[in-house]
């Protein structure tokens, strides 16, 4: 009988150590989700210092937020926080993570106009050719948003200038279509080729007449622009 009632109590024992792991482990989980979306809080509202302190703590620099599918080194670099950048980079955030519609830090810095970010990003391996869902790069971003001096550095740093979205539109008529003269005059001194066509039949001198920019237009033919293309009804 006594043998009998020590198993049992050897049983009860294991069975309260198992459930007290398993909701330990379950509660380090819990704890672990917690801590990584009070991380996203923090990075969105731009509280870098509890930023530092969550990851002390024991944060995943490359968790992802639940709603974008974002990282904390997105978020600094949308932000234009170098400091930032540069500890996560140095804490092992993941340079090319991409969010829910592909998007890369690179691609953030590069709208936001963040020369010194795109730089250190590059530095660390950033990929400069990569698309998003909608077939854009970094380099289309810094040139949509009339962003010359980082397009020049995406450039020198092997970016396509002649990459094309999924409709065929080029850097070059992004930036025409957009009146960003400047960057355009970047893109052209790189080899842009200046009389490519979209699937529309467009041209990025049809773009520049379309918004009735006549300094992009005037450039445009001077770099060897023809009037090719079919210009939609207005």
């Amino acid at each position: 009988m006594s043998k009998h009632k020590i198993n049992i109590a050897g049983i009860i024992s294991v069975a309260v150590i198992g459930f007290v792991v398993i909701f330990v482990a379950n509660a380090s989980i819990v704890r672990a989700e917690d801590i990584n979306q009070e991380l996203f809080h923090a990075a969105w509202g731009g509280r870098w210092g509890e930023v530092k302190r969550f990851l002390d703590e024991g944060a995943d620099v490359n968790a992802k937020d639940k709603y974008y599918g974002r990282t904390i080194l997105m978020e600094a670099s949308e932000s234009g926080k170098l400091e930032m950048v540069k500890l996560f980079l140095d804490k092992g955030a993941d340079v090319n993570a991409r969010g829910r519609n592909g998007e890369t830090s690179l691609m953030d810095a590069s709208w936001k106009g963040a020369l010194e970010v795109v730089q250190a990003l590059l530095d660390n391996g950033a990929d400069v050719n990569v698309m998003n869902n909608y077939s854009g790069t970094a380099l289309m971003e810094a040139s949509t948003n009339n962003r010359p001096e980082v397009a020049k550095m995406l450039l020198d740093r092997g970016a396509d200038v002649n990459a094309k979205r999924n409709d065929g539109s080029t850097v070059l008529m992004l930036a025409s279509e957009n009146g960003n003269l400047e960057v355009v005059k970047v893109l052209l001194d790189k080899g842009a080729d200046v009389n490519a066509l979209n699937n529309y039949a467009r041209t990025a001198l049809i773009q520049a007449s379309i918004g009735e920019y006549r300094e992009v237009a005037n450039l445009l033919k001077a770099h060897g622009a023809k009037a090719i293309g079919k210009k939609p009804r207005l």
